[in-house]
């Protein structure tokens, strides 16, 4: 009966690191993406004002 609930609460860790994980995952992608949309306004930014000057 030990052994039971020893192997319920490693279950119940093991789903929450997982869980704790895609959503870790998920943020790095939104980070992700926000990064790239900066680099790519920053870059048409750059080449607007070299063009204007």
């Amino acid at each position: 009966m030990v052994l039971d609930d020893i192997d319920n609460q490693l279950d119940g860790y093991g789903k929450k690191f997982r869980e704790d994980r895609e959503k870790t995952a998920r943020i790095n992608k939104i980070l992700f993406i926000i990064l790239i949309i900066v680099v790519i306004v920053f870059s048409f930014a750059v080449w607007g004002y070299h063009t204007i000057h």
